[in-house]
């Protein structure tokens, strides 16, 4: 599991002192030192922050908690990756960078970003066992989401076409919920979803600015390699096609994200056993496979969001992968 920056226990310690909770108590069975928390470049184990989050919200007893945290973890301390993400050029564009460096946030979940026909879904996929911390991540990280999205364009108006499906069962304070988000929101077990229309994805954002991003960039780069070690290639090209499979032209997409040519890129793949269209292939069947089964798109619909000009070309591979067509497939599984 990746270690995380110290920045966010800061926050959690800031919170705990709102509320009469001291540092040493919350600190306490954590194995987290105070003299650390001076250090900019400190690291801690998850298991050192869920401990602390079980040790305040045993003396908080507030199930909604995680809102209110997610609040307080604005960009701002997200350290190089927050001052980036304002550089994009627009809301897709920003939401696509923050994903392609997960690794420096600090969520627990599996984050992707999928195209639709209305506009794109912000999907948080459990990845690690949360158990009664879980509540508390989906909240505060769907907050932190809402809040980054306010602090990139303030206008009252900006957040129309966005609804959440927060994935664990219908809360008996749901009315808090509601007026905390201010939009349509349901529950039901399962991911976490951030539904967001067009428009918003569209909106172009008044920092932006592509050479300070270029620069920003390397400096993420250099960072996650100190939290998580060496990542391997594929680990670096699976990540980025997860990020938008829509791509008509990924390889070429990666190479301009990662900075290396189209054959390096190929040969570093081969030397970790992987060929790259093969990587893409299994990709985009594991996608379509959900698709058919969980969404009432069109055949034509779904090659789109795939990254295919034409649905033949869709319903050509996708034989080739199941033995059988995209519709069969649909029907087989309805």
């Amino acid at each position: 599991m990746k270690k995380i920056t110290i920045n966010g226990i800061a926050q959690i310690l800031k919170l705990g002192a709102e509320r009469g909770i001291s540092q040493a108590d919350l600190l306490r069975d954590s194995g987290i030192k105070p003299e650390i928390l001076k250090d900019p470049y400190a690291s801690i184990e998850p298991t050192q922050e869920f401990q602390v989050l079980r040790t305040l919200l045993s003396h908080v007893k507030d199930d909604t908690f995680g809102l209110i945290a997610g609040e307080h973890f604005r960009l701002s301390i997200l350290g190089i990756l927050g001052a980036a993400v304002p550089n994009a050029a627009t809301v897709k564009d920003a939401i696509q960078f923050f994903i392609r460096f997960i690794n420096l946030s600090y969520t627990y979940f599996e984050v992707t970003y999928e195209q639709t026909q209305q506009g794109a879904i912000i999907r948080l996929k459990d990845k690690i066992e949360l158990a009664q911390l879980r509540r508390f991540f989906i909240d505060r990280d769907t907050m932190f989401t809402l809040t980054a999205f306010k602090d990139l364009f303030p206008q009252p108006h900006s957040l129309n076409g966005l609804k959440l499906k927060l994935g664990y069962e219908q809360p008996k304070e749901v009315a808090f919920y509601i007026n905390k988000f201010n939009c349509p929101i349901e529950f039901s077990e399962g991911d976490t979803l951030i539904y967001l229309d067009q428009k918003i994805l569209a909106q172009t954002l008044q920092q932006s600015n592509e050479l300070t991003l270029k620069l920003m960039e390397q400096q993420c780069l250099d960072v996650d390699a100190k939290l998580t070690g060496k990542v391997s290639v594929v680990e670096k090209v699976t990540q980025i096609l997860l990020s938008n499979l829509a791509q008509t032209a990924p390889l070429e997409h990666i190479s301009k994200q990662l900075g290396l040519t189209s054959r390096t890129i190929r040969r570093h793949l081969q030397k970790e056993g992987i060929q790259f269209q093969k990587l893409l292939n299994n990709l985009r069947c594991e996608e379509a496979k959900r698709l058919l089964n969980e969404t009432s798109w069109s055949v034509e619909n779904i090659a789109i969001a795939l990254g295919y000009s034409e649905p033949g070309s869709f319903i050509h591979a996708f034989k080739a992968w199941m033995d059988c067509t995209p519709t069969e497939f649909r029907k087989s599984n309805s």
